[in-house]
C-alpha cells in the first residue's frame, strides 16, 4: 500500500514568478502534499526566490521536477484536473474543489492512478488546448468583483479539499489493473486522426479541430485501461488493414 499523496502532482504551468512558485510548495506540504511539477517556468530553474518563499516546504522545491511541455509533464499520469475560476464551453465534466476527493479518490483507490492537478499562468490561465488534455474541469467559484485567484491560493483550496476527504492509503498498480496514462492514450489518439485523415472523415475542415476534440473526450471519460486501449489500436488497425502503428 501507498500514501496517498505519493499519486498526486501540482502541475504549475509556465509560472511566471518564482515566488508563485514558492508559495505553492509552502501550501501543499501545509496538507501533506509533496509532488511539485513545473513546466517551463518563465525566470529558469531552480530559482531563489521559490525557495525562499517556500520556508519550510522547501523540501518540495528541492525535489520538483522541471519539463519543457505539458505533454512531457503528464505522460505517465493517469488522471488529470484542469483548474480555473471560469467555465468553459469544452464539454467536459464540471466540478467544485470539494466534489475532487470523490473524482479523484475513486479513480485512486479503485484504480492505482496518478493524478495531477494542472494550475495555469498567473496572467491568463490554461489555454483551451491544455484544458482538452484534462479528464475533468475544476471551478473554483469566486466573486464577479475580483474572480481571480493567486495560483497559490487555488492549490490551497484544492488542496485542502483532498486531505480532509482522501483515503489514507492507495492500492499501488501492482495489486489493481492501472488505468492508460496519458501517453498511451495520445499514441491511440494520434493513431486514430491519422486514419480518419486517410478517410476524409473530416468533410467541412473548420469544424475538425471542434470535432476531434469532441471525439476525444469521449474516449477520455471512458477512463480506459492499457489493456483497452491496446485492444482499441488493435481494432483500428484491423479495420484499417494497416500492418503500422505509430509509435
Amino acid at each position: 500500500m501507498k500514501n496517498r499523496v505519493d499519486n498526486i502532482y501540482f502541475i504549475l504551468v509556465e509560472p511566471q514568478m518564482g515566488e508563485n512558485i514558492g508559495a505553492v510548495a509552502r501550501v501543499i506540504s501545509n496538507f501533506g502534499f509533496t509532488k511539485l511539477r513545473i513546466v517551463s517556468p518563465r525566470d529558469g530553474w531552480p530559482n531563489a526566490k521559490a525557495s525562499e518563499l517556500a520556508a519550510h516546504g522547501k523540501f518540495v522545491i528541492d525535489s520538483a521536477e522541471v519539463f519543457n511541455n505539458l505533454n512531457e509533464a503528464i505522460e505517465d499520469l493517469n488522471f488529470i484536473v484542469a483548474t480555473s475560476a471560469q467555465k468553459r464551453d469544452m464539454q467536459k465534466e464540471v466540478c467544485k474543489p470539494e466534489d475532487l476527493p470523490i473524482m479523484v479518490g475513486s479513480n485512486i483507490v479503485r484504480n492505482g492512478g496518478k493524478v495531477g492537478i494542472l494550475l495555469g499562468r498567473e496572467r491568463s490561465g490554461l489555454t483551451n488546448e491544455e484544458v482538452i488534455c484534462a479528464d475533468i474541469f475544476c471551478s473554483i467559484e469566486t466573486s464577479a468583483i475580483n474572480s481571480s485567484l493567486n495560483i497559490a491560493q487555488a492549490a490551497c483550496v484544492i488542496a485542502y479539499e483532498l486531505s480532509i476527504s482522501l483515503p489514507n492509503e492507495i492500492k499501488t498498480s501492482s495489486e489493481v489493473q492501472g488505468l492508460a496514462n496519458k501517453a498511451e492514450l495520445e499514441y491511440l489518439f494520434r493513431h486514430l486522426k491519422q486514419e480518419l485523415d486517410k478517410k476524409d472523415f473530416f468533410k467541412a475542415k473548420e469544424k475538425e479541430q471542434r470535432m476531434f476534440q469532441n471525439i476525444r473526450n469521449t474516449f477520455i471519460k471512458a477512463k480506459m485501461t492499457e489493456q483497452e486501449v491496446r485492444t482499441m489500436r488493435g481494432i483500428i488497425k484491423a479495420l484499417t488493414s494497416e500492418s503500422n502503428l505509430i509509435n
